[in-house]
């Protein structure tokens, strides 16, 4: 009894079995695709192209004197910018002087030792109320010159031979050596003064770097000279103006002599910094009259004064020392002329913002108020930096690079009209802009936008349409017809049987067989006889054999089972009931 209770059981199983439905999706990971990014040419992108290329800076520089004026000398802040490489004026192309300002305020043609700032030097003449352009350049070799050529008058004594042809002394014992002058007092009763041969009238300006030794004494004082034209014996006096620095009151101040070797204080501010330590005084006398003193670049400034009793001279350095052998120091002195301007700098300057500076729209012939010179639908800017033409609006139409996309698409879509796949991700533009895929994203080309099993990269190297998750319209998804060998874009394949086994391939992928396999689930069964029985053809247990035979088997044995023990206890009552009759009698 109990090996026909297992069976009976295993029976009843079975047939549970046979009845329960079976069915296996295909599960495809899909990410969510990136949004299609338009836009056209930034700010950001026009300088990146700008210093890719060179880039420009242009100065313009206002007249605000009630004259005309030339031989103009200005220091420019560049401090935003990459040393310039040259300079010329805009309208005619005529170059201009520069050179690099270093740390310590002298000025050369070395970019490697700069500072922030320029000096220019422009020989042309601005009208009243007129202004003048400049244009730097920054992506050619170095045309920067030295500071001689900036100047009326520079010294940095950095050859440690006194200039006695620029130079002379009075009362004064000077050396040049380690590039700087030391100027010694000749006689301590006198002023002690080094000046040019040359003279030179207003607007003029001379500043210096210069200090005393340390050591010096309450009474030492060290200026600059501007305008004199005679030194006086006694005193040593240069009749003009002075301005400097006094540590015994302690002030700065700007000293007037007088043609009688009086002096008189014309104006003065406090000023108690070491004068052993380098200052930048500053003496300016203007055309109308004013006289301008600054040290330390215009940290202390001694207040304009009007005094127009001297209008031509020489400049120079003067000391009032009281120790022979404690020299006043040097370290540069530079002249020019004083003009009252005013100048603006803009970076590659782009009137109609189309990308192209003005300067170079008035190169190449296009309109630098129109940013789109041909009127093609393409910004003269993105035209000129992707190798297109902005003066011929045919080529908004072509196709550079053959990627299925014109050139004005291309610029609509931000893309690179010569590389027919500007993100790099094996698809190109046109196809990717097709199907709403962003060609400037290259991470779009791992996701599967229809869930066919299939990332955009490879619907696209078989042809396929990655929007749709069965190109050919015969109910295989195109992932699923690769993955066996079939032609996702050939719907008559879904009637075949490429294994023949009685299943068409579109059967197969409805029943989840394997179209290139007899026998998708090894029970020794081919697929199409097991859906002919109802088996699952995708399922071991689930075959004829288990499903059909086997229970049938089963069922038999028990039926024979069953006979048998009934015959069994038919043939013991026939025997008991012989047996009772003999016992009888």
């Amino acid at each position: 009894m109990k090996q026909s209770t297992i069976l009976f059981l295993l029976l009843i199983g079975v047939l549970l079995i046979q009845f329960e439905t079976y069915s296996v999706a295909f599960k495809y990971y899909q990410k969510e695709k990136s949004a299609i990014v338009i836009s056209q040419i930034t700010t950001d992108t026009k300088n990146i192209s700008w210093r890719s290329i060179g880039y420009i800076v242009r100065v313009t520089i206002n007249n605000l004197e009630p004259h005309e004026i030339d031989n103009i000398v200005l220091r420019l802040n560049f401090s935003e910018f990459d040393p310039p490489s040259r300079a010329f004026i805009e309208e005619t192309g005529k170059e201009v002087f520069f050179a690099y300002e270093y740390p310590n305020g002298e000025v050369g043609s070395d970019p490697s030792n700069w500072n922030g700032f320029v000096w220019i030097r422009v020989n042309k003449t601005i009208p009243i109320n007129g202004s003048l352009r400049v244009i730097f350049e920054f992506n050619s070799t170095s045309h920067a010159v030295s500071g001689q050529k900036i100047f009326l008058v520079y010294d940095d004594f950095n050859d440690n031979l006194f200039n006695d042809s620029l130079w002379s002394a009075s009362y004064a014992n000077v050396e040049e050596k380690d590039g700087y002058l030391y100027l010694y007092p000749a006689d301590t009763t006198k002023n002690n003064v080094v000046y040019t041969h040359e003279n030179f009238s207003r607007p003029i300006k001379v500043e210096a770097l210069l200090r005393l030794q340390s050591g010096y004494g309450i009474y030492d004082q060290l200026a600059l000279g501007i305008l004199f034209t005679k030194i006086f014996e006694e005193t040593g006096h240069p009749q003009g103006y002075k301005g400097g620095m006094n540590p015994y009151h302690p002030r700065i101040s700007i000293v007037k002599v007088f043609s009688n070797d009086t002096e008189t204080c014309l104006n003065y501010t406090e000023f108690s910094e070491p004068l052993s330590e380098w200052h930048l005084v500053s003496l300016m006398a203007f055309d109308d009259g004013g006289i301008r003193l600054s040290v330390d670049n215009d940290n202390y400034i001694a207040l304009d004064t009007e005094d127009k009793d001297y209008n031509y001279g020489h400049v120079g350095i003067v000391g009032d020392l009281e120790d022979t052998n404690l020299p006043a120091i040097v370290d540069f002195i530079r002249v020019y002329k004083a003009w009252k301007t005013q100048y603006t700098i803009e970076f590659s300057p782009d009137s109609d913002d189309d990308g192209l500076s003005d300067y170079l729209e008035n190169q190449i012939g296009t309109n630098p108020q129109d940013p789109d010179t041909d009127d093609d639908g393409i910004p003269d800017g993105w035209e000129y930096y992707h190798g297109l033409d902005p003066l011929n609006s045919s080529d908004a139409e072509l196709d550079f690079d053959g990627d299925g996309l014109s050139n004005l698409e291309e610029y609509e879509l931000n893309t690179d009209p010569q590389n027919a796949d500007s993100d790099s991700d094996g698809m190109p533009d046109g196809w990717e802009a097709q199907y709403n895929l962003d060609p400037t994203n290259s991470s779009d080309a791992n996701l599967d936008a229809d869930n066919d099993g299939l990332s955009n990269i490879d619907e696209y190297e078989h042809n396929t349409n990655p929007l749709n998750s069965d190109s050919d319209g015969d109910g295989l998804p195109d992932g699923w017809e690769v993955k066996y060998g079939l032609d996702p874009l050939d719907s008559s394949d879904a009637s075949g049987d490429l294994d023949g086994d009685g299943l068409s391939n579109v059967e197969e992928y409805r029943y989840d067989t394997d179209p290139t396999a007899t026998d998708s689930d090894h029970d020794g069964f081919s697929d199409g006889f097991e859906v002919s029985l109802g088996t699952n053809p995708a399922l071991f247990i689930d075959n004829p054999l288990t499903t059909r035979i086997i229970p049938l088997v089963i069922v038999l044995v028990i039926i024979v089972k069953i006979v048998l023990i009934l015959r069994w206890r038919s043939l013991m009552g026939l025997v008991r009931k012989w047996a009772g009759k003999r016992y009888e009698l």
